[in-house]
């Protein structure tokens, strides 16, 4: 009949979403309109159905503790929407916290595309993407860094955040430059940057994420490459040392404690000096997206 194929219709739109994993809110806005047809021509054959095998004094009963379930159901999903504005609050908190850091568009890594005016920097990071991801073996944190320049990585999934479970899924290389080279700004914010000691006396190479300005977050001064810095300073790293660095292709520089330190050893932080300091108040929560 013209209601089954109907029906039918409707079931095949929503199909999708029992095996297509790159689909998100977006998909579920469009998908609600033969949802509501679906839903209405199968509470139409449920009541028929009741109306049919159930005696004349108890189809009126199931029929209504089904508009009860029905109702305790719709009651259900109001109140998990109302839950979730908190995390919505969280979102736009982020967002406008990234855009005031980075007032100018940026490459990044991040889940899914969350920083919608940012050039994305690494793969679309749903289940099925990080299936892809895993199979090809290859990383996306090298080029990053070394092609892309991307100072920004937003812990807005699980495998994004170190120390979580689901961050061993990330491949090893993937793992230890993210490590290294990402370090901790705002909440789920972190910032291209490197952190480590060095002894007093002893001059030291240290790998940058890439070239280009950086500013000591360190509470002494330490020599790069002979110049003195100051907390605070920013020195720049230009582009002709990526032709003598090592294959890896991150440039370096010497760093070393000055004489007049009376430390034995400092560390040596520095962080990307394009990002502004973070906004006032608490820091937003480490993870918008979660897996599926």
């Amino acid at each position: 009949s013209a209601v089954n194929w109907g029906s039918a219709a409707c079931a095949l739109a929503i199909l999708p979403v029992f095996f297509y994993r790159n689909s998100f809110a977006y998909y579920y806005v469009v998908m609600l309109a033969p949802l509501a047809v679906l839903v209405a021509a199968g509470a139409d054959f449920v009541f028929t159905s009741i109306r049919r095998a159930a005696p004349n004094h108890v189809a009126p009963w199931v029929a209504v503790g089904l508009t009860l379930s029905l109702a305790l159901a719709a009651q259900t999903i109001a109140h998990g929407l109302q839950l979730s504005a908190p995390r919505q609050d969280q979102q736009k908190r982020l967002v406008a916290g990234v855009h005031a850091m980075f007032p100018n568009p940026v490459p990044y890594i991040d889940h899914s595309g969350m920083i919608s005016s940012f050039p994305k920097a690494n793969l679309f990071m749903t289940n099925w993407g990080m299936e892809r991801y895993a199979k090809a073996g290859k990383g996306f944190a090298r080029e990053a860094l070394t092609r892309r320049r991307a100072p920004l990585l937003l812990e807005n999934r699980a495998e994004l955040r170190i120390g979580t479970p689901a961050f061993g899924l990330l491949l090893p290389e993937d793992r230890a430059l993210i490590k290294h080279f990402y370090l901790p700004y705002w909440g789920p914010v972190r910032v291209a940057g490197v952190h480590q000691m060095i002894t007093a006396g002893v001059a030291q190479r240290v790998e940058l994420p890439f070239h280009g300005d950086w500013r000591l977050r360190s509470p002494y001064s330490v020599t790069v490459d002979g110049r003195r810095i100051a907390p605070g300073d920013v020195f720049a790293v230009g582009a002709a040392r990526d032709r003598t660095a090592a294959t890896d292709g991150f440039p370096s520089v010497e760093v070393a404690v000055p004489p007049d330190q009376p430390v034995p050893h400092a560390a040596f932080s520095v962080i990307w000096a394009g990002a502004r300091p973070p906004p006032p108040g608490p820091e937003p929560r480490p993870i918008r997206y979660d897996p599926l």
